[in-house]
């Protein structure tokens, strides 16, 4: 019937709106424990992210320090080269005056008593060694000012490089000026025994002419000693050479301790930026399942207003079916009792009848 019709349609909507009910249940308790994990991904993200800026601070705080420490190895390399400088002016004046000496070498008694063939030989000895060790030291010098020019080409290409190209460009730089001073360091060496040497030549040249003939003795002029001047700036070209190298160590154990850091630091990014990645869409995710629960939600609350007045609709209609069935029952009833009225007038009618005709003669 329409009422059972009704009724079942009814029926599978309460039994509808039970199931949303459960899958909403279902729904936010999913959504609450989402949201809980989002919170805890989020405390740990922020807490990585704590970390990062620390070992951020850590790696520039060490970059600082190596900035500190090269600064002072180009302080300290442009006083050594000052103090090269200083050494070769003292190499000048030995070169251009004869009232400066660097030691006394020369055993003059020895030259005087010397045949002046063997002098004269002896002299031609210590020009051809001369002429070696000065041609020696002047490629030194050349290959020191390459040197020198490698390095000022290193410094600007530091100037111009990356954050990350620098540290390779500055280890070439340190193992440049290491070469340089070793360089410079030897020929500080080659250049005194040379100044010795000229010295020496120019001693038994000196021996020689007179004994020659060819030079006029003059009165002995008391010569200035240079030598103890040449010790002390040697002194403290060692003392800042060391300097330097303690700071370069410095510097390369700071490098080498850097490197990783930075390492660490580039992957500790890349992973904050995929985790922040993946919590934002995990935010997005839940902001859809809001969404769903809210679609839901609403479905929930329609049918909650709805089955109410439907199924009180469903009352009345049932009352109104009754109403009618009770109504069409009595005029069936009564329809019955003027049918069996009829028949039965029908019958005496015909029993009348009867009699009648037996009556009549």
């Amino acid at each position: 019937t329409v009422a059972d019709q009704q009724q079942d349609f009814l029926t599978q909507r309460r039994q509808q709106l039970d199931q949303l009910r459960s899958e909403l249940e279902g729904k936010q308790q999913a959504l609450e424990e989402k949201m809980g994990q989002l919170s805890q991904r989020w405390a740990e993200w922020h807490q990585a992210e704590e970390i990062l800026s620390s070992r951020k601070a850590d790696a520039k705080l060490q970059q600082q320090q190596i900035i500190a420490k090269q600064d002072r190895i180009q302080a300290l390399t442009e006083q050594l080269q000052r103090q090269g400088n200083l050494h070769q002016q003292v190499y000048d004046l030995l070169n251009g005056s004869d009232k400066v000496r660097l030691s006394k070498k020369v055993d003059v008694a020895t030259l005087e008593a010397m045949s002046l063939e063997d002098l004269q030989k002896r002299v031609a000895d210590l020009e051809r060694d001369l002429s070696k060790v000065s041609n020696f030291v002047s490629d030194q010098e050349e290959e020191l000012n390459l040197q020198q020019q490698a390095i000022d080409g290193l410094k600007q290409k530091i100037a111009q490089a990356s954050e990350f190209d620098r540290l390779q460009i500055e280890t070439e730089l340190a193992d440049e000026q290491d070469r340089y001073q070793m360089l410079n360091e030897t020929l500080v060496g080659q250049r005194r025994n040379l100044l010795e040497r000229e010295e020496t030549l120019s001693q038994h040249r000196a021996i020689l002419l007179r004994r020659q003939g060819l030079a006029a003795d003059e009165t002995p002029v008391s010569a200035v000693d240079l030598e103890p001047l040449l010790n002390t700036i040697d002194s403290h070209r060692q003392d800042i050479n060391d300097t330097i190298h303690q700071l370069e160590t410095e510097v390369k154990q700071l490098q080498e301790a850097i490197g990783p850091t930075k390492t660490e630091i580039e992957g500790m990014v890349e992973a904050q930026a995929r985790s922040r990645d993946e919590i934002l869409q995990a935010e997005a995710e839940i902001d859809e399942q809001r969404t769903v629960i809210g679609r839901t939600t609403g479905f929930i609350e329609l049918y909650e207003a709805m089955l109410p007045d439907l199924e009180g609709q469903l009352s009345q209609f049932k009352a109104a079916l009754t109403t009618v069935s009770d109504s069409v029952a009595q005029f069936q009833e009564a329809s019955d009792y003027q049918l069996q009225a009829i028949a039965d007038m029908r019958h005496t009618v015909s029993n009348l009848a009867s009699s009648a005709q037996v009556a009549t003669p």
